[in-house]
């Protein structure tokens, strides 16, 4: 018999509604039984795509007998951090504190009144070296319960009271407010310290894509003329996009790679990922020219669009790294299996992928780039049939499992994504895509009192939007604004940023996670730092920036600047953290421009000057005078550019190549 996931929508919880665990969902009814039953809380918390939360659901929560100390102990409640990560937040939060480490699954007990006393992560049927057996730790929770309660509630006072104050910024105002070029030397030289100048990328494996430090880099490579912030940018690229964390037949990034070289992924792909690693390559394609970048955005495109969107126009959350019970196996090939495809061509196809008889994991093949794109002597046709012949035949076997949540924060990232990918090629499916996905989130994440939603599936969740999904829908709608010149997304991005300033707001004057009207959490937390995804207040307050300029708003455009200033010593010490608040603050040193396009022939000066990398700008498109010190003169048959900085603003410049010349000359 199913247990109560079985009314829910989320895929990872309906994972579990078969388990003899009698598992709830968070809500009132779960929490209220608790209280009632005077019994402890074991949250379990995981994600559809989690390896290692499969492992343990085959392992502990699909054994009868260790279900059934679960049951008459506990009121067990299965949470998907991806539908609640404000609750993932905190309980990874609490036992971070306890513990010294955190991941996923992430189990953590609580008192009836819903704070933690202790938790930690993967636990086995029986205790394997430092791993406690999850039967064993059940049964001691529950003693002590029983026979020791004062000690557990004051413990859960302590990690509470720790919770409470974990994120609360100790302000302090720095010496020298203002940054510097100096700063951002500083910024970069800490960036090298954990930069892998061989294989890419930061720090030792596991190895996360860090794409926020790429993009840093990119910005400080281009406009500092720094050599070797462009070498590691490119390299750590490169290093990606040709190991084996990079699908080399069906295109899309996986979470991370276990190794230093890239080779060996954690097989999941996020779509989170997806979108950040295009935005990456976008830009990357405008500095460079390289047609390296522009074949894997292409690449990277297909396959979120055969495999990730859904019919009814929004993109699915992930794709799990296992199949048929093994992690991998959808992606793996023997060597035998190649030369049966590919035939005649299988030697060339197998020593340009690093392809052998006995693999390189696990007995079988991870296919990596053994060859540089631009070699003369490689012929890329070849390689594309062959590859199509692999993913063809590779299509008929077992898929691993789709999360089909469409949720509003990662869709959002992918409007920005598709965004960058049309200003580097002015592809028009790119510019469709992210106005289409833009429309998208506008018709299914709302209500009727214009109140938006985290997710979609099968219908609206209960569950409200956080910051994260109205900051980086915020920043999409600006994307689209500036490739299209419709005046509506800017307004969505102008009322959106509103209501955030009044349901989101600190004391502090940073941004909340949860809105002023979700109840059910302990605490509102405020997120400072890049972890997987960008941070939330860090976006907010680009664009906070951004739309000060575009409507007059000083206020905003101060709340933006003491945010930045209050976390400068952050910034400075730990820019792999804080990577997003760091590119920001740059762009602001180096000198926001804003560009004002208007009269006839508009739409093909907007296509020229997207193709520019420069991302310190702000379009304002043939809208009219905004408190400006001229007048636009829509009668123009021809489009001309005006440049503002600092209240003063260049002559009409009639051509791209005007352009161009005026930007190399400042």
């Amino acid at each position: 018999m199913p247990n109560e996931l079985i009314k829910e929508k989320s895929p990872y919880l309906l994972q579990h509604a078969f388990n003899p665990v009698n598992w709830y969902a968070w809500n009132s009814q779960s929490l209220e039984l608790a209280k009632k039953q005077d019994k402890i809380i074991l949250v379990s918390i995981g994600y559809s795509a989690c390896h290692w939360c499969h492992v343990m659901e085959k392992e502990c929560f699909e054994n009868n007998g260790i279900a059934a100390i679960m049951n008459e102990h506990f009121i067990n409640i299965k949470i998907d951090r991806e539908e609640r990560p404000d609750l993932d937040q905190v309980y990874m939060d609490a036992v971070q504190s306890m513990t010294g480490q955190g991941g996923w699954p992430l189990n953590v007990f609580l008192t009836p009144d819903k704070k933690p006393f202790f938790g930690g992560t993967y636990f086995p049927p029986e205790s394997r070296g430092r791993y406690p057996a999850w039967p064993d730790i059940l049964k001691r929770i529950s003693f002590l319960w029983n026979n020791d309660r004062q000690n557990i509630l004051t413990q859960a006072e302590n990690v509470y009271n720790h919770v409470k104050t974990s994120s609360e910024l100790i302000i302090k105002t720095p010496e020298h407010p203002e940054f510097s070029n100096e700063d951002f030397e500083t910024v970069f030289e800490n960036i090298l310290k954990a930069a892998d100048k061989v294989y890419g990328g930061f720090g030792r494996a596991p190895k996360f894509l860090q794409t926020f430090t790429i993009n840093f880099l990119q910005a400080y490579s281009k406009f500092k003329k720094n050599e070797e912030a462009g070498k590691q940018w490119q390299l750590s690229l490169k290093k990606m996009l040709d190991g084996g964390i990079y699908d080399q037949i069906g295109g899309g990034i996986a979470r991370y790679s276990t190794d230093e070289n890239w080779l060996i992924p954690h097989f999941e792909k996020m779509l989170y990922d997806n979108a950040l690693l295009l935005i990456s390559l976008a830009e990357g394609f405008k500095i460079t020219g390289n047609n390296y970048y522009k074949v894997e955005i292409e690449n990277t495109v297909k396959f979120l669009l055969r495999e990730m969107k859904s019919a009814e126009g929004g993109f699915y959350s992930a794709i799990d790294a296992d199949s048929e019970g093994e992690e991998g196996k959808f992606y793996l090939w023997q060597k035998s299996e190649i030369d049966k495809i590919l035939k005649t061509d299988s030697e060339m196809f197998c020593r340009l992928y690093g392809v052998s008889e006995h693999g390189n994991w696990q007995g079988k093949n991870i296919l990596s780039k053994m060859y540089q794109f631009d070699d003369a002597n490689i012929n890329r046709e070849l390689i594309e049939e062959c590859c199509s012949k692999l993913l063809l035949e590779r299509n008929k076997r077992v898929r691993p499992a789709t999360d089909d949540k469409i949720m509003m924060n990662w869709n959002s990232l992918l409007i920005s994504a598709f965004c960058k990918a049309y200003e580097a090629t002015n592809l028009e499916v790119y510019k469709n895509e992210a106005i289409d996905l833009c429309d998208f989130i506008n018709s299914n994440f709302q209500d009727k009192n214009g109140n938006f939603y985290h997710l979609f599936k099968d219908g609206l969740s209960e569950v409200g939007a956080f910051l994260d999904d109205y900051s980086y829908f915020i920043s999409a709608c600006i994307n689209v604004y500036e490739i299209t010149a419709d005046e509506r997304f800017l307004q969505t991005a102008k009322s959106l940023t509103g209501k955030v300033i009044n349901t989101f707001s600190s004391e502090n004057g940073l941004f909340y996670f949860t809105s002023a009207g979700q109840e059910d959490n302990i605490v509102r937390q405020i997120e400072y730092y890049d972890g997987a995804l960008p941070s939330a207040n860090a976006t907010m307050i680009k664009s906070l920036n951004y739309l000060s300029v575009c409507y007059d708003l000083p206020g905003w455009q101060k709340i933006a600047q003491s945010n930045l200033i209050m976390l400068k010593e952050m910034i400075l010490k730990y820019p792999a953290s804080f990577g997003t608040w760091a590119m920001t603050a740059f762009l602001q040193l180096i000198g926001i421009k804003e560009i004002h396009i208007s009269g006839g022939a508009f739409n093909n000066m907007l296509a020229n000057v997207l193709k520019i990398y420069l991302p310190n700008k702000i379009f304002l498109h043939n809208i009219g005078e905004r408190n400006l010190n001229f007048s636009f003169d829509k009668t123009r048959k021809e489009a001309v550019i005006h440049i503002c900085e600092n209240n003063h603003c260049t002559p009409p410049l009639k051509s791209f190549e005007e352009l161009e010349r005026h930007l190399n000359v400042i």
